[in-house]
């Protein structure tokens, strides 16, 4: 039978276990976002189309990270954190979402250029293509729905008369 101090020895090393994995992962997807985006060369079609396309694959690595430290922060009821989160998460999306129309403006251009290669060639760009405008659209609804999931955790502990309460 665990002890009431071996029950809070475990809480204690659990949230840091959290706190650490949930930091470890939105760093990671940060890194990666900034790695891949930088330098971005507006103009080139063929750096636009990799660019995007390496955020889009590598976006769920962010996505995660996201969301654990939401839900760390949540779990651990430190509003701020929550309210940073979400903030992060509405502001990913955003930028994900100017990743979105950039590669939706250079579809055309990339669909012309893949006329002119060989069949199988020309189907695994357009593929590429199609599977990064899916999974950024995912990445940018998951984070949409994570930040205002945050907004509301944020705002029912804000209004919450029992402070120790902060999911609604």
């Amino acid at each position: 039978m665990p002890t009431n101090t071996t029950l809070l020895t475990n809480w204690a090393a659990a949230r840091v276990v959290g706190w650490s994995l949930a930091l470890a992962l939105l760093a990671a997807g940060l890194a990666t976002l900034v790695a891949a985006l930088i330098p971005l060369r507006f103009g080139n079609i063929d750096s636009e189309v990799g660019a995007l396309g390496e955020t889009a694959a590598t976006g769920s690595l962010l996505l995660i990270g996201v969301a654990a430290t939401l839900f760390v922060a949540a779990q651990t009821r430190r509003r701020g954190v929550v309210l940073g989160s979400a903030l992060l998460s509405i502001g990913l999306a955003v930028v994900l979402i100017g990743g979105l129309l950039l590669l939706a403006l250079d579809l055309p251009i990339v669909l012309r250029s893949a006329q002119g290669m060989a069949p199988v060639p020309a189907r695994a760009v357009k593929v590429a293509v199609a599977k990064s405008l899916a999974l950024l659209g995912i990445e940018v609804g998951a984070l949409v729905a994570l930040g205002f999931l945050g907004f509301r955790w944020w705002f029912a502990s804000k209004r919450s008369s029992n402070k120790r309460v902060l999911a609604p």
